[in-house]
């Protein structure tokens, strides 16, 4: 699925949403990082528009990106993205 298809779908959609990352993990899973990426970042840009930024599912796609960007060997964006997820809960969890 191109990105121009997926660009077309609603954000507001949480079943959208949820799909968005199920394509990212499917795509990660067959080594295509670059496009799992892209649709990781698609998904958690609608769920923090949508959910907000601390909302448990938005979390859960951070730390999804954040083992994806682990495994692109960018450790750097990985490790803030691991930390964004941390803090997020702990904050959720107090």
């Amino acid at each position: 699925m191109s990105s121009r298809k997926v660009a077309s779908f609603s954000k507001q959609n949480p079943l959208t949403l949820r799909n968005l990352s199920n394509i990212a993990e499917v795509l990660k899973e067959h080594g295509r990082l670059n496009e799992a990426a892209e649709f990781y970042r698609k998904g958690l840009e609608g769920r923090e528009e949508v959910l907000g930024v601390d909302h448990p599912s938005t979390l859960e796609v951070v730390n999804s990106l954040a083992l994806l960007l682990e495994a692109k060997k960018n450790f750097d964006e990985a490790e803030e993205q691991f930390l964004r997820a941390f803090e997020g809960r702990k904050k959720m969890l107090g």
